[in-house]
């Protein structure tokens, strides 16, 4: 049985098996990494106006739940459709006492001869998202000279005018998280875990967790979000010891004893008696 998993182990850990191996080993990176409170690095691609995740394999659009997070991808999505360059920024502030600190996500548009992505980068900061919003909106093309409060912001795009100082500026704020060879180390780690335990969600949540820093994350089912999957009750599944078939421990209705299966694999005779207990 496995104890003292969180949520968004959990939720990583058995999502994962439902998953491409790339679009796996770089959620679950994102999520060691965002859980460590460094930076997290993606990638999303210009297809037909639309934002498509290489990952995920699918138009970011299309897994977006609604309310703030549309309204503000819809604007990040014309954003880099309509450009061949530049410089965004969303600061995302804190969403309650769980989860205690701002995120600042940038986002860069890069054009080559065939394609045109945008280059993703975030980190949580403790510093006051109204405070980082208004200094940062001096080199954008809407400086917040007038009053807003937090929640406006989850809908607020800063489309930057003076890249440079906006970078030295974010810069100030994240430097002490900003660490790309961290990160490369977050998918090593994150490519050893898939790659020795993807078929069972139950010991990648243990190796998982072993990697996981204090800091939550930004949202507990970030990683089924990002792939589509609005709800799948799992937790329970997980910390009872369980998969498709059920809890993997069954009482023997011959003897009596507790037999425990394989995951995801039955069992035909009694592990004590030898009495068949296929179903």
């Amino acid at each position: 049985m496995i104890t003292e998993i969180r949520p968004d182990t959990a939720s990583i850990a058995y999502s994962s098996i439902i998953k491409s191996k790339n679009q796996a080993i770089v959620e679950t990176a994102s999520a060691i990494s965002e859980s460590h409170h460094e930076t997290d690095h993606y990638n999303y691609m210009v297809k037909g106006g639309r934002l498509w995740s290489p990952t995920g394999k699918c138009f970011v659009e299309d897994i977006t739940l609604d309310g703030p997070d549309r309204v503000l991808f819809q604007k990040l999505q014309d954003w880099g459709n309509n450009n061949s360059s530049g410089m965004s920024v969303w600061i995302s502030p804190p969403l309650d006492s769980k989860h205690p600190f701002t995120k600042i996500t940038t986002y860069e548009i890069w054009s080559g001869r065939i394609l045109k992505m945008v280059k993703i980068n975030s980190t949580l900061v403790d510093v006051d998202p109204v405070e980082i919003a208004k200094n940062l909106s001096m080199y954008s093309t809407d400086p917040l000279d007038y009053e807003f409060s937090e929640n406006s912001l989850r809908e607020k795009l800063l489309i930057m005018l003076d890249t440079k100082n906006a970078s030295d500026l974010i810069d100030s704020y994240t430097k002490q998280n900003a660490s790309f060879v961290k990160y490369k180390n977050f998918i090593q780690s994150s490519k050893s875990i898939y790659e020795s335990h993807n078929e069972d969600p139950i010991r990648f949540a243990e190796m998982l967790e072993a990697q996981m820093g204090s800091f939550r994350l930004g949202c507990d089912t970030i990683s089924l979000t990002k792939s589509g999957i609005k709800s799948l009750k799992i937790e329970g599944t997980l910390n009872q010891g369980g998969d498709k078939y059920g809890s993997l421990e069954f009482s023997c209705p011959h003897c009596g004893s507790t037999n425990t299966r394989p995951y995801n694999q039955l069992i035909r005779n009694c592990q004590h008696c030898g009495e068949d207990v296929s179903c």
